[in-house]
């Protein structure tokens, strides 16, 4: 009688068994072994949780219950996560705990090692870094926004034996309204002037709401931002920047920030990871190209500073003199092409 075996069914050069035989996931048991019990019920496997996620990410699933449905039906996922075809997947609600168990920095060593084992594989040529930028969506609607309060508005009575007092409650730091006042009469005199204008659609409407960073934020997602950009609709966003190494396409970092912040203060971040995870590897020069657009901003230099056991402690200036990023102490700046 013939048996079934998963390994048979699934190609050679399929996308997630080249993934479970290349990439080494053993290291996740050291990164988690501060967050798991020695006593109790066993828990989920960590590495199977980070493969789920991969799993999710890859087929572009939200959600837990449809992550868990979908590897169900695939014998490569099956494959993949170490399971057989008549083996029960961890229950979606089991995922969901899992990830707000983990603390960020364990997705980020989780990075960090990958690429590094890209890096010792070859994939990576060092010598330049295309980056770019664009907004994504908060977990936030814009019609929940709140108008920031002066820091004294946040007190509260309390009552202490028989007696009432005040004291200040601590709120998030994006509710408090701490823009200069100039600021603020330049904001208030702007929507006025877009109430009165015959080209700023839905303005005059005596139910529109001119919201603005600096007089308003999100009760939901405090850290999110109000992105405006001609042509395009108005919402709370985060501003999401990758660098890839262009020998591959190898993902070097990616980072969020703030929506309101100009594009150009991700760049020292981005060069900075990308050294500190090269430090081991064989020294080059690098360059940090952007999209046309992002070249055309001023001039940049990067300067780097000694630091422990003569190491290169990252970058830690930023000098608008000459054009191109470089990473290597005392090398001359490497010149962007074009532009």
């Amino acid at each position: 009688m013939a048996r079934f075996r998963l390994s048979e069914r699934v190609p050679p050069h399929n996308l997630y068994r080249r993934l479970a035989e290349v990439v080494d996931w053993t290291f996740l048991y050291d990164e988690t072994r501060a967050l798991y019990s020695h006593t109790g019920q066993p828990s989920l496997d960590p590495v199977v949780f980070f493969k789920l996620l991969l799993v999710g990410r890859l087929e572009n699933l939200v959600s837990d219950r449809r992550l868990v449905e979908h590897c169900a039906l695939r014998l490569d996922a099956l494959l993949f996560l170490g399971y057989e075809v008549d083996e029960e997947l961890p229950w979606h609600s089991t995922v969901s705990r899992t990830r707000q168990l983990f603390p960020a920095t364990v997705f980020e060593r989780l990075f960090d090692h990958v690429f590094g084992q890209c890096v010792a594989q070859g994939l990576v040529a060092g010598d330049r870094q295309a980056v770019d930028s664009a907004p994504v969506k908060a977990n936030a609607s814009l019609e929940s926004v709140l108008e920031k309060q002066p820091l004294e508005a946040f007190a509260s009575p309390l009552t202490v034996a028989g007696q009432s007092r005040t004291m200040p409650v601590l709120p998030h730091p994006a509710a408090v309204l701490s823009a200069p006042a100039h600021q603020l009469r330049r904001e208030a005199a702007r929507q006025a002037k877009r109430q009165t204008e015959p080209g700023a659609l839905g303005a005059p409407h005596e139910k529109a709401r001119l919201v603005s960073n600096k007089t308003h934020y999100s009760p939901t997602d405090p850290d999110a931002r109000i992105w405006v950009k001609p042509g395009k609709v108005r919402a709370l966003n985060y501003l999401c920047s990758s660098s890839v190494d262009t020998a591959q396409g190898v993902i070097s970092h990616v980072q969020a920030d703030l929506a309101d912040q100009s594009r150009q203060f991700a760049f020292a971040p981005i060069a900075d990871r990308f050294a500190t995870a090269l430090a081991h590897a064989p020294t080059f020069p690098t360059r940090l190209a952007g999209r046309r657009r992002l070249r055309q901003r001023p001039e940049l230099r990067l300067v780097r500073s000694p630091g422990r056991d003569g190491l290169d402690s990252g970058l830690r200036s930023l000098q608008t003199r000459s054009r191109g990023l470089c990473l290597r102490p005392g090398c001359r700046p490497v010149h962007l092409p074009g532009g």
